[in-house]
């Protein structure tokens, strides 16, 4: 349900500070960057409880990177000429861009919590629990791949070839992302959580559904080629 709401809330945002984000994108990478931080500080000081929330639900549960990510995966089977389709393409590279500075705080603070457990004690970590966390460092590694060919200065200095064979690795990361997902929630989710087993289903819905319209788009775009040809 929160990812449902922050995904209402992004694609809203979205709509009013486009041309925003396109014009001014080092200030939006500036704002997620300062939430990583917010976060950081709430977690080792004091912040009040509301901002902890807060910053919990969109910054350490990642809900923000994640409705971010999905929004701009969705961007490419949205059909080529509608407005919506022409509008975030105009912003995907800074979307992504925000996305993986958002993840990044989530990434670090799972990361150390179970890597400390794995130095700690090995056994208490599960099966599902350490392939999801062997999955979360290729994520990371992923991560800052996309990021940081995402940025224009970075894409203008590549070989078109070099940065899209990179670019296509996004696929593979959001499946990964959908994979890491399963893996955490699943034996939650198998013991009776309610929230777990909820949002087991909410990401299979959008994840697969993602996969079903990218190969119709696909499907699609490779008929229009052949029929202008």
């Amino acid at each position: 349900m929160d990812l449902i709401v922050m995904l209402a809330v992004s694609c809203a945002f979205i709509a009013v500070f486009s041309r925003s984000i396109k014009e001014q994108a080092l200030i939006w990478y500036g704002m997620a960057l300062a939430l990583d931080f917010a976060y950081a500080y709430g977690v080792v000081f004091s912040l009040p409880p509301w901002a902890l929330h807060i910053l919990s639900l969109t910054v350490q549960r990642a809900t923000l990177a994640t409705a971010l990510f999905i929004i701009v995966m969705y961007c490419g089977v949205l059909p080529g000429q509608s407005a919506p389709r022409r509008r975030l393409s105009s912003i995907r590279g800074e979307l992504s861009v925000m996305a993986c500075i958002l993840a990044l705080a989530h990434c670090f603070n799972y990361l150390d919590s179970y890597v400390g457990v794995l130095v700690r004690d090995a056994e208490a970590v599960g099966a599902l629990q350490l392939a999801s966390l062997l999955l979360a460092f290729v994520l990371l590694v992923l991560l800052v791949m996309l990021g940081m060919t995402s940025l224009k200065r970075m894409k203008r200095s590549m070989p078109p070839a070099k940065w899209m064979a990179i670019q296509r690795l996004s696929y593979v990361f959001f499946a990964m992302i959908y994979v890491h997902e399963m893996l955490f929630l699943f034996p939650a989710a198998a013991k009776g959580s309610a929230d777990a087993l909820a949002t087991c289903v909410m990401s299979s819905v959008i994840f697969i559904g993602y996969a079903v319209l990218r190969i119709f788009r696909s499907i699609a775009d490779a008929r229009a080629v052949a029929t202008d040809a």
